[in-house]
């Protein structure tokens, strides 16, 4: 799981709704309660985190993919057949 605090993400009210900021800017959106826009600022979090992985080649098919780290150097589907 993803820490929405690891990218400066908060939600917070704002008297009639709650807003979800990162490092203290609004992002646009207004959400009817707090589950809501936690569930969104989730979302947000994991699209920030997948575009902070590096794209490696497959060392087994040599096709592009998002990396997790340094242990990470099979695609899914080459990894599903090892």
């Amino acid at each position: 799981m993803t820490d929405p605090a690891a990218f400066g993400l908060d939600v917070a009210y704002a008297g009639e709704c709650y807003m979800i900021f990162r490092d203290g800017k609004l992002i646009p959106g207004r959400y009817g309660n707090r589950d809501s826009a936690t569930y969104r600022m989730g979302n947000i979090a994991r699209r920030l985190a997948e575009a902070a992985m590096p794209v490696i080649p497959c060392l087994c098919c040599s096709t592009p993919f998002s990396s997790e780290g340094r242990h990470n150097r099979l695609c899914d589907d080459c990894r599903s057949m090892s």
